[in-house]
């Protein structure tokens, strides 16, 4: 994506070749160079010790995406109680061009950003947990220090309708990338993508058991498990 100037404003991903290796369910392995836009979101959980001892630690929450300059797209079911009331920001940090999951290696990695979380905006009023997660969005706004590279920038967003509604039509294939469960139920330690084709309404409401709304699409691998 360009502005007028036609200076290039958005993020454009580095593939590198790399021998595709299985690590969680339906996805492979990647680099961090092939998704600058994607973040890692940390949640600090707090607990006590058999012995008394409280202590937090910082664990993998969520993954988000980079809109703009300190600007971070997410789920709301990621920045919410499973009553829909939102979290404090103090509870999260923001990595930035990571490749792993793990907290202790993200700090020491000198090519991730850490930030904070100034503020965090939800649309109340349209989402709820409890029924079909419309509107399940959330907006994390950083504090300043965000520094744009080859591992970190903004994701390309379509301008042209006709090329968004074009690009949801069933069977066009989309990716994902993010740390998922993989197959001994623990959130993969290592940066992992995978391929999804667009479902038909039906195939939808068959697989989820759902309707969708105007507003929602899903997608998924030829094996049936479906990703609103």
């Amino acid at each position: 994506d360009r502005d007028v100037t036609g200076v290039q404003t958005c993020a454009l991903p580095i593939y590198r070749k790399i021998n595709p290796r299985p690590l969680v369910i339906n996805g492979i392995r990647t680099e961090r160079v092939s998704w600058p836009w994607h973040v890692s979101i940390f949640h600090r959980v707090s607990g006590t010790f058999k012995n008394g001892t409280k202590a937090s630690i910082w664990t993998y929450w969520c993954g988000g995406s980079i809109v703009r300059n300190s600007i971070v797209l997410t789920a709301a079911h990621c920045m919410t109680t499973d009553r829909g009331e939102g979290l404090s920001e103090s509870q999260f940090k923001v990595a930035l061009g990571a490749e792993t999951s793990d907290w202790n290696l993200v700090q020491s990695d000198p090519s991730v950003q850490v930030l904070p979380v100034k503020k965090l905006y939800y649309i109340y009023e349209a989402y709820d947990p409890k029924k079909d997660f419309q509107a399940d969005i959330a907006i994390l706004h950083l504090e300043p220090g965000m520094r744009f590279g080859d591992y970190i920038g903004p994701v390309c967003l379509p301008r042209d309708t006709v090329l968004e509604v074009d690009a949801l039509r069933p069977r066009r294939a989309g990716q994902v990338a993010g740390f998922g469960v993989d197959e001994s139920g623990a959130v993969s330690k290592v940066l992992k993508y995978g391929e999804l084709l667009v479902k038909s309404r039906e195939q939808c409401f068959h697989s989820l058991d759902t309707k969708l709304s105007d507003i929602q699409f899903c997608a998924g691998t030829l094996k049936g498990k479906n990703f609103r």
